[in-house]
């Protein structure tokens, strides 16, 4: 009987608590003073998906840049080895570097060795580009079957295999 007195007791209170609110628009400010000081719900948390693992020993070959398809005759590949070394062709030139994975899904290059062929301006530009691309501390992704490089200005997509 106890509690159903409490109920009633606490029902009554809180029609009258309605009544003054209503009728006293300062009671009404206190009671919004209250609610504002009480800590706001905390919003669920997004859960970050996993860290994706960088393929260690696949080798690559580029497909595009930026959308478009490499150019007959051009050819740009890679592959990042067990120790996090890198090599591959760089359009005119072998190349080797360490390129290791690193947390955030981005790249980090070392200093690069290259080989010494010359080629025509276009395919030595394109060199440069496909390097300063690497070493310029890229997010890599994995779409598919694709490899996918990018930096602000340049994405890079490679295809499985050479």
């Amino acid at each position: 009987m106890q509690g159903k007195t409490f109920l009633k007791f606490a029902g009554i209170s809180l029609a009258l608590s309605c009544i003054v609110t209503l009728a006293d628009p300062a009671a009404a400010q206190q009671n919004k003073a209250r609610s504002a000081q009480q800590p706001a719900q905390q919003q669920p948390q997004k859960i970050p998906e996993p860290e994706k693992t960088f393929p260690t020993g696949s080798s690559w070959t580029l497909r595009e840049v930026n959308t478009k398809r490499l150019d007959a005759g051009l050819e740009a590949t890679l592959t990042i080895d067990s120790n996090n070394r890198g090599t591959g062709i760089s359009g005119c030139n072998t190349w080797a570097s360490p390129l290791i994975p690193v947390p955030g899904q981005r790249l980090a290059m070392g200093a690069i060795a290259l080989t010494k062929k010359a080629c025509a301006p276009a395919i030595m530009a394109f060199e440069q580009n496909f390097l300063l691309t690497l070493h310029s501390g890229p997010y890599w992704d994995i779409e598919g079957s694709d490899l996918i490089i990018k930096t602000p200005n340049t994405t890079l997509r490679f295809s499985r295999g050479y």
